[in-house]
């Protein structure tokens, strides 16, 4: 009954391998698939033994030769199954006169694969000659396939006919489209030895089908001389419907008066070729009725159905001339776009659209008419309904009201910024908004962004309102412009756009900045071994957006990353906009003596400062360490550290240290270093002694060679330093060249050990002429600075509290210094417009590197320049302090 279902079950059990085809055909009493025809196919999966020209077990007929003259046919053998074949043997029986050349070997072919056989009879003189053929196979179907051979010793002068395929043979054409032509061709020879005539039979071709097949009669009647070349003759089957179709081709070569034949007068061949036809399916079926819907009079409603290919072959559907039809034809339509088109066979099914705009309340008909290339099903036609209805529609609102703009207001470029707007339904029922394509246009369309994932959506009646999201990210600075472009449901408001604007800012972005920068070195106080010395970094944020610092995945790395930690602070931290900035305090407890180095790795926010690295460097010491006294002799006596000589007195300068073992280390090796460095208010220059003479020296340590060497250390060792009148530190040779500031430190290396001068406080004294040259206490200042009424007091405080002036800090006590100034200001300058500047100066026993101060941060200054320095504060009065 109506919308039963019946199964069927289909079994294959292949009785040979290879392909094995078939069809089912069904017969029903629907009037428009009256037959119903399905191809069968399974694979037998094992070897298949075939050969051509002939097949297995038919005989091959070699024909006549005069005694002593070869003949020679070839055998191709082919795998026509799945698994692998294997001719194990090839032998003959019979008669002598037959030959393999080249003698047989064992093959093995892989599915689809073929090897070619030949095989020769050699009359010995005029007689028939009979044999077998025989072949040992792995098929399981055909263990032993077998070839009758035949041929004949002749000296008749008489034309012989052979033919590839031979007489009496099937010429399959195989499969084809039922109306498409296919071509087959016999190859036709003299092996006699005479003129061979052919000519073709009164019909030609014969058979229930013989319509379907033809013959290139144009090269009839054929004469091929004795020896000549094979003629090649063309058949072709162009099946006129599904199905098996077959015929006969039949030729003549007998009752020819001038050169009658004996071997196979009246040649003939089987023709046999498959139409396959296309096949026209639908849901529904032709002739049935398409509902296209009700709808609202003036809207359109859709309705689609699917076309599929049920036959052999392709289906290929195309619109009839007039392709609906009917009186209300006008309110119905087909999407015409996708006519014509081709399913291959077995391929997907088409889908076709139909719409119906109903012009009118109530029912509405017209009809469907196709052209396919299905035989039984030729023209397919469909009747088409739809209902008209009264308008029932919905109602589009929104704030901002469509028209006007949504602002989104500043953003920063490169940064999006997101404004929201409601839409509501206020009709009667469902809306549906979806984007329009484009969905925002305009000069700046590309800045703007509509999450394109919330639509189209839908609103019911009386639902609430969506809510929908929107960005800008301005790409450039200023206004930016466009306009969204919606589509609703609305008959009266069917296109919604929205102005758009937003102005683009200057980007907020981040900047890093840190003391020191960078990329540079944190060098640690010396530390016994175990004992831990920290360092701090002062991390800044200079850009104008909150600059965040995080630790590396490998936050310390390096070959003694071990003996380096982060003290504080937590990370990740947060440097607010104009905020504080961040002290981070690395640690180094040395854990053995001599240089340990490790690498900091820090990640930040900054774009272009993302991956910021800071080399660690400290050195492990032993705890007990060498004490060195220096002292300072002329012709007057000893004189005291920090003295100020007269250029007379340097005539007979002497200087000396001793150094004072501790008893931990009495007995070890030791070098010792001695380096001197003169300061003038103008220059400066570094000198090394070699423990023979005093040389210049650029500052590096690893330039330097021992001055004396220790093998067996002693409770004390006195060590020479200088003797003379200075005359080698001059940088020129008057007198006044020798004036200036010294100092000469010795420094020590035990064992493997750094280079070290921290066993005490340098040797340090000022050489002055007749008239005073002033050597300013502390850093020096260059000597274009103009010395001011104006004088400042300062103040130095540590971990430890206040410091005096001049005060001489321990590496670890140096680690948290605070420097402060109070400027008194003189009678003479009070009330006056003033810049306060900052310069500072910072010398170690052989260089001399300049400062000023920018803002709140110190950066590197020549020292030379004034015109570089940047003013700290600007007064316009200037108090009293």
């Amino acid at each position: 009954g109506q919308g039963n279902k019946r199964s069927f079950k289909l079994a294959c059990n292949p009785t040979k391998g290879g392909q094995r085809r078939a069809q089912l055909r069904l017969t029903t009493n629907d009037p428009s698939n009256p037959q119903i025809t399905y191809p069968l196919q399974c694979a037998g999966l094992a070897p298949l033994f075939k050969s051509r020209p002939i097949s297995p077990n038919k005989t091959l007929d070699f024909g006549t030769s005069q005694p002593a003259e070869f003949i020679e046919k070839t055998l191709t053998i082919n795998n026509g199954g799945y698994r692998d074949l294997t001719v194990t043997s090839a032998t003959l029986t019979g008669a002598s006169v037959f030959s393999i050349t080249p003698s047989f070997v064992t093959v093995t072919l892989a599915a689809s694969k073929t090897t070619t056989i030949t095989v020769r009879c050699t009359p010995i003189n005029t007689e028939p000659y009979t044999g077998t053929l025989q072949f040992v196979t792995d098929d399981p179907t055909q263990p032993l396939v077998e070839y009758p051979l035949s041929c004949s010793g002749n000296e008749t002068v008489e034309p012989l006919y052979d033919s590839t395929p031979l007489p009496g043979d099937t010429i399959n054409f195989g499969n084809r489209v039922v109306g498409t032509t296919t071509q087959k061709t016999v190859k036709i020879r003299e092996v006699g030895n005479d003129t061979l005539v052919v000519k073709l039979d009164a019909p030609a071709i014969g058979g229930p089908d013989a319509k379907d097949f033809s013959v290139d009669k144009s090269i009839f009647p054929i004469e091929i001389a004795e020896g000549g070349a094979e003629i090649r003759v063309t058949v072709e089957c162009t099946p006129s419907a599904d199905g098996l179709r077959e015929a006969t081709l039949k030729l003549k070569s007998l009752d020819l008066s001038d050169n009658p034949t004996s071997v196979h007068p009246n040649p003939s061949y089987l023709l046999t070729c498959t139409g396959k036809a296309a096949g026209y399916g639908s849901t529904p079926v032709p002739g049935k009725t398409l509902m296209v819907g009700n709808q609202t009079v003036g809207e359109t409603v859709t309705k689609t159905f699917e076309v599929q290919e049920t036959g052999e072959a392709d289906l290929t559907v195309a619109l009839a001339e007039t392709p609906i039809t009917g009186t209300e034809a006008d309110d119905f339509s087909v999407d015409k776009s996708i006519f014509p088109f081709t399913i291959t066979d077995g391929g997907t099914a088409q889908t076709v659209t139909v719409r119906c705009r109903p012009s009118a309340l109530d029912e509405h008909n017209a009809q469907l008419n196709l052209v396919s290339n299905d035989p039984s099903n030729p023209t397919p036609t469909y009747l088409l309904k739809c209902i008209g209805k009264g308008a029932v529609v919905p109602g589009y609102a929104s704030t901002p009201t469509p028209g006007e703009t949504i602002d989104f207001g500043k953003a920063s470029m490169g940064f999006a910024v997101s404004q929201t707007f409601d839409i509501r339904e206020t009709g009667k029922v469902v809306l549906e908004v979806a984007l329009a394509t484009p969905a925002i246009t305009g000069t700046h369309q590309d800045d703007f962004n509509i999450d394109s994932a919330l639509f189209p959506f839908f609103l019911p009646n009386n639902s609430a309102a969506k809510t929908v999201t929107m960005e800008c990210n301005p790409s450039e600075i200023g206004k930016r412009t466009a306009q969204l472009n919606l589509i609703s449901t609305d008959p009266s408001n069917p296109t919604p756009s929205y102005d758009l604007e937003c102005i683009g800012t200057r980007p907020l972005i981040p900047g890093y900045h840190s003391i020191p920068t960078p990329g540079s070195q944190l060098v640690f106080c010396n530390s016994p071994v175990g004992v831990a010395v920290t360092k701090t970094l002062e991390i800044q944020e200079n850009g104008n957006n909150d600059l965040t610092v995080t630790l590396d995945d490998m936050a310390i790395t390096g070959p003694n990353a071990s003996d380096f930690s982060i003290v504080t602070p937590s990370f990740p931290l947060t440097i607010r906009e104009g905020g504080d900035n961040a002290t981070v305090t690395v640690q180094c407890q040395p854990s053995a003596i001599g240089k340990r180095t490790a690498t900091l790795n820090l990640t930040s926010n900054d774009l272009w400062q993302s991956q910021l690295t800071y080399e660690l460097e400290c050195s492990g010491i032993a705890s007990a360490r060498l004490s060195i006294v220096g002292d300072i002799r002329t012709d007057d006596g000893k004189q005291p550290n920090h003295a100020t000589l007269s250029y007379s007195e340097t005539e007979g300068l002497e200087l000396s240290a001793t150094v004072i073992v501790p008893s931990e280390q009495v007995g070890q090796m030791a070098e010792f270093f001695i380096v001197a460095a003169h300061h003038t208010q103008t220059s400066q220059m570094a000198f090394s002694y070699d423990g023979e003479q005093w040389l210049s020296w650029d500052g590096n340590l690893d330039n330097l060679v021992p001055a004396a060497i220790s093998e067996n250390l002693s409770d004390t060792l006195p060590l020479f330093l200088y003797e003379g009148d200075l005359s080698e530190f001059a940088q020129g040779e008057t007198t006044s060249d020798i004036f200036g500031e010294y100092t000469f430190s010795v420094g020590y290396r035990l064992g493997e050990e750094q280079i070290t001068f921290d066993g005490g406080e340098p040797i340090h004294f000022v050489v002055e002429g007749d008239t005073a040259v002033v050597i300013p206490d502390g850093p020096l200042v260059p000597n274009h600075v103009v010395e001011s009424p104006t004088r400042f007091t300062g103040k130095i405080r540590n971990r430890y509290g206040l410091q005096p002036n001049h005060a001489k800090l321990s590496c670890s006590a140096a680690q948290s210094v605070k420097v402060s100034a109070t400027a008194i200001i003189s009678s003479e300058d009070m009330g006056q417009a003033a810049e306060l500047i900052m310069a500072a100066s910072h010398q170690t026993q052989t260089t001399q590197t300049f400062a000023m101060r920018e803002g709140n941060r110190w950066v590197d200054w020549d020292g030379t320049d004034t015109r570089l320095l940047t003013p700290v504060q600007t007064y316009t009065q200037l108090p009293k302090t």
